[in-house]
């Protein structure tokens, strides 16, 4: 299918891309092409439950207390149909953790019912905020992080901001 020799080492790497990608078979970029090469790849012998629990069930202790506490401190905004949470360098510090750490959070944030847009709002080391947004509706989140000099695609996408925390979070809540 890829027209290209195959190796084990090359299957595993792709298959790893690809269930990451496609939110484990579960976004719109799933189709049967994705099935496809899926199938092809798994013809590898890949180590399929250990490769899926290494990328999305493992976490460090340390990184299950920050999502703890991040989770409590998730705000839900059902007029904008909006959860979003805030992501501090005290929270990493004190959690010993780092934002590369964190990206995962993202996912659990959009697990809101009630919200069709999730934000995670990051605060990087020189106080920029680094913006996560994802959409589970109609919201098109790549028109707001373009707006702010970012990129994505519709459903993914995210953009840095060097106004303060509040400040950031007012630009997203009026472009909903």
């Amino acid at each position: 299918m890829l027209g290209i020799p195959l190796t084990r080492d090359v299957a595993i790497n792709l298959y790893a891309a690809l269930i990451c990608d496609t939110g484990r078979f579960q976004y719109e970029s799933t189709t049967p092409d994705v099935f496809e090469l899926a199938s092809e790849l798994a013809s590898f012998d890949l180590p399929i439950p250990e490769l899926s629990r290494t990328l999305f069930e493992e976490h460090r202790f340390a990184y299950l207390g920050l999502m703890g506490e991040a989770i409590s401190k998730m705000v839900l905004e059902p007029e904008r149909s909006f959860v979003w949470l805030a992501l501090t360098q005290d929270m990493l510090t004190r959690h010993d953790c780092t934002l590369d750490e964190a990206e995962g959070l993202i996912d659990i944030v959009r697990r809101a019912r009630e919200a069709q847009v999730a934000c995670i709002l990051k605060e990087e080391v020189d106080g920029s905020i680094k913006v996560s947004l994802r959409s589970v509706g109609t919201t098109d989140v790549c028109r707001i992080a373009q707006a702010n000099g970012g990129g994505g695609h519709r459903f993914a996408a995210g953009f840095t901001s060097h106004l303060d925390m509040d400040a950031t979070l007012g630009v997203i809540r009026a472009a909903l």
